[in-house]
């Protein structure tokens, strides 16, 4: 069973679980996906973002690869560090 906090791998990538109940559990990709935009006047825009989550059952069997253990300088999203105070 998956528990909050807890690092695992799904489809290859690494994600933090973010919240679990009892019909789902939220993982969050630690991963930043590459934005690359070609504006109208030819000009190039790039960033990165954070990817959306992924809803799993929380009885998924998932390699456990660690415990997220946040710091103070974290660059995750609001949205994200809000998970985190949950």
């Amino acid at each position: 069973m998956l528990k909050e906090k807890q690092i695992v791998r799904y489809e290859g990538r690494e994600h933090r679980v973010a919240m679990v109940n009892d019909c789902r559990a939220l993982l969050i990709p630690l991963s930043k996906k590459e934005v690359t935009i070609k504006l109208v006047n030819g000009e190039v825009l790039q960033f990165t973002k954070a990817e959306a989550g992924v809803s799993v059952s929380p009885e998924s069997e998932l390699q456990v690869i660690g415990r997220w253990k946040p710091n103070k300088r974290s660059t995750l999203p609001p949205f994200h560090q809000e998970l985190l105070n949950l």
